[in-house]
């Protein structure tokens, strides 16, 4: 492409020569002076380079006459302050004290006054003149005239130096048509053959690139989802009205638990919802309601009526039982004597069973008993009802309204050790299979009967040598029914009636032994520690760190669900949704020790041993923690915890017994052993409400863990608010009546269980 020269006269005389070589142009004689190369160049080259500009140099051009024509624009620096400020009010501009800080201010105003008046262009258009949107369409049409005026004197001046190329070069040369020319005809050539058009100026955006906005219509796809989007959002003051709502219930619903108080509003929701309590119940699991309402399979309904004779010798065969100190001391020790007493009574008091050619009787381990009862269909698996004849040791000294081994009679009690635990289930047990007997029933299904004689520690020879027996002889068990927990009656804050808890679990136990081993030494040379202050601070470590809470993650969890229609206002709606509010009931049932047992694994220090005498610092400290381990937890864990909470080496812990808590049992419909229990309870007590529970004691029951999948612990003995202190406690006691409920409750239990099957559930009342 040619480059444009402002003025040959500017270049060497070489540079002039090798230009007019390179555009064919016949040179002069070698002596010419450098004039004679100037003259040719305008001739020959300058002409020519007028057709040759692209549109780039176009734009070159006119820079170069905008420089030119600047030149004659009068140069605002060169003038003194008061010409400047004479010339800026020439233009209308009234100056003020024109200093050194202000002069290059005005003189730029006065630039653009003078370029606003005609001094000087810019790529054709006035300097002046800011390119804008609203002008464009002026401008495009004075390019147009301008771009035509341009190509007229470009075609004349291509013919100009056509010809005189023609007349210095005395070469004929044809003329070529330009079929391009003719194809574009508003198109400029260049000398590289390239056509382009000449770009028009670029106003207003400063190179930033162009943005499309498409306009919105109604049916429009970004149109529909955004109203898609909104159709589905809820609404900013529905959302903080809803959580207003739900912050105030969720606060109302804690005071009230926590404070065991509902006030009137709540009543008043009570009452509204009393009119629908069938939709309410479909919150909670009402155990079971089908199998109730079915038609269960027919046995013998054998009534038992018991007359004043009976009364008289069943009451006092119960007396002479508690009255006979069956006290296991510990695993080693035990009254042998008053076991040896109590087989005596058993012979004496239930002849029949001793008798019975269905019954027979074996002593295991010399003191505990085991019958097995023949039923007349083999095929059917039988089940075990299980008790135990020791008691743990009492004192009159204790507190005592009545001396623990009297069986003494006040207010239609009975006080005395064992009256709950656990000689009524016994003697319950063996008088209505006498009673049975004696009315010439020969039960379908066969059963055992378990007594030890030393569950209270641990029933090692008892229990586990019925268990040993068993095994040999490859029995398996559909169920085990034992004591544990009982019919709770006013016990449970807001429970509408009494409610019968059969204990699906049994939480796990272990003893740990703390203990701290120094050097000796005399009080009056006292070290820093001693054995019995690092001991007292770690147990003082654990009473304070209690293990973690985990209530909602085990079998307790379905307790307060069965019962959630027993309640009212709020804790009906709490206990129906405890996938949200365990967290919530679990702080509230924590802060009782008798309800903190359902949430987590305690922790009872129960011994501390130190010192032999005032003056001396013993070298052996020793503690004993007792633990009752919550479902969702295992021993090892339990052990780690401790470790972790003592976080002392020099406290020595060891593990003196434990083991893990026993398996879920099963509950549901099709769980045999439960149901044929539930129905037991609902046939002696019908406005009851059963429920599965954890028996958070330990009991015989777990040695028969395998033997059977499902072990139940339950009496139906009455539990009055205060009675379950009773238990292990002093004045322990029962009732004449109660005691006739529970030889009634296994007499109607040994009957259920002859039937085959468990029934079809009915899931409307309108079915029967």
């Amino acid at each position: 492409m040619s480059q444009f020269v402002e003025n040959p006269a500017h270049l060497s005389k070489s540079r002039l020569k090798s230009d007019l070589v390179a555009h064919s142009v016949e040179l002069p004689p070698v002596k010419s002076k450098k004039e004679v190369y100037v003259g040719l160049h305008l001739q020959h080259i300058g002409q020519k380079n007028a057709v040759d500009f692209s549109s780039d140099e176009e734009d070159q051009v006119q820079d170069v006459s905008d420089k030119e024509e600047d030149t004659e624009m009068p140069d605002p620096s060169g003038l003194t302050d008061d010409d400047l400020k004479a010339a800026l009010l020439e233009h209308g501009v009234k100056a003020g004290p024109i200093v050194a800080s202000t002069r290059a201010l005005y003189e730029k105003k006065l630039r653009k006054l003078l370029q606003s008046n005609g001094h000087g262009c810019l790529n054709g258009v006035e300097k002046g003149v800011l390119y804008s949107d609203s002008e464009e369409e002026e401008e495009n049409g004075e390019e147009e005239d301008r771009e035509l005026g341009s190509e007229g004197e470009k075609e004349e001046t291509v013919k100009q130096s056509d010809q005189a190329q023609q007349g210095s070069s005395q070469l004929t040369q044809e003329p070529v048509k330009d079929t391009v020319k003719n194809m574009f005809p508003n198109t400029d050539a260049t000398t590289t053959g390239i056509y382009a058009t000449r770009r028009r100026p670029i106003k207003g955006a400063a190179g930033r690139p162009v943005q499309y906005a498409y306009p919105d219509t109604p049916v429009s796809p970004t149109t529909l989802e955004k109203r898609e989007v909104e159709r589905r959002l809820v609404p900013i003051q529905i959302q903080i009205l809803v959580f207003l709502i739900v912050t105030c219930l969720l606060y109302l619903i804690y005071v009230c638990v926590e404070d065991n108080s509902f006030g009137p509003s709540v009543a008043l929701l009570d009452r509204f919802y009393q009119g629908s309590d069938t939709s309410i119940r479909t919150l909670s699991l009402d155990v079971n309601v089908g199998l109730q309402l079915a038609r269960w399979e027919k046995t013998n309904n054998i009534s038992l009526v018991i007359d004043h004779h009976q009364r008289e010798e069943l009451l006092s065969h119960f007396k002479e039982a508690i009255r006979i100190p069956t006290v296991s001391f510990s695993e080693k020790e035990s009254n042998i004597t008053a076991l040896r007493e109590f087989d005596k009574l058993l012979r004496k008091a239930f002849p029949t069973v001793f008798s019975s050619s269905l019954v027979r009787h074996e002593l295991v381990a010399n003191y505990s008993h085991l019958f097995s009862v023949q039923g007349s269909q083999p095929d059917l698996v039988p089940y075990l009802l299980l008790a135990h004849i020791d008691v743990v040791s009492a004192s009159e000294s204790d507190g005592w309204e009545a001396p623990p081994f009297s069986a003494k009679e006040i207010d239609g009690f009975i006080y005395g050790r064992g009256t709950i635990d656990d000689k009524s289930p016994l003697m319950g047990i063996l008088q209505a299979l006498e009673y049975l007997l004696i009315k010439g029933y020969a039960p379908r299904r066969g059963f055992y009967i378990g007594l030890g004689h030393d569950e209270e520690v641990s029933g090692y020879k008892g229990a586990m040598n019925i268990v040993r027996l068993l095994k040999q002889r490859s029995v398996q068990l559909s169920f085990v029914l034992d004591e544990g927990l009982a019919v709770l009656d006013g016990v449970i804050s807001g429970l509408e009636g009494p409610a019968a808890l059969i204990g699906i679990s049994e939480k796990g136990s272990a003893t740990v032994k703390l203990s701290v081993s120094m050097l000796p030494g005399h009080s009056s040379m006292p070290p820093s520690e001693s054995s019995i202050g690092i001991l007292a601070a770690a147990v003082k470590r654990l009473e304070e760190n209690p293990m973690p809470r985990l209530f909602g993650h085990g079998p307790e969890r379905g307790t307060f669900e069965h019962l959630a229609h027993k309640f009212g206002l709020p804790m009906k709606f709490i206990m129906s949704n405890l996938w949200l509010f365990a967290p919530l009931l679990g702080r509230v049932l924590e802060r009782k020790p008798d309800t903190n047992a359902f949430v987590r694994t305690t922790t009872a220090v129960t011994m501390f041993n130190a010192g032999v005498k005032v003056n001396i610092i013993p070298a052996l400290a020793e503690a004993y923690v007792n633990l009752r381990i919550h479902s969702a937890q295992s021993l090892q864990e339990v052990l780690d915890l401790i470790q972790s909470t003592v976080g002392d080496q020099r406290v020595k812990i060891e593990l003196v017994n434990g083991f893990d808590p026993l398996p879920v049992s099963s509950a549901d419909e099709k769980s045999f052993g439960f149901q044929i229990i539930k129905k037991t309870v609902l046939d002696i007590f019908p406005t009851v409400t059963v429920a599965p529970g954890i028996c958070i004691g330990n009991t015989d029951s777990r040695h028969f863990k395998d033997l059977t999948n499902d072990i139940y612990r339950f009496a139906p003995v009455w539990f009055k608010p205060g009675d379950a202190q009773r238990f292990h406690g002093i004045n322990e006691r029962i009732s004449k009546k109660n005691y006739e409920e529970l030889i009634e409750f296994y007499f109607s239990l040994i009957q259920n269980c002859d039937i085959q099957k468990l029934p079809e559930p009915h899931s409307s009342v309108h079915e029967l």
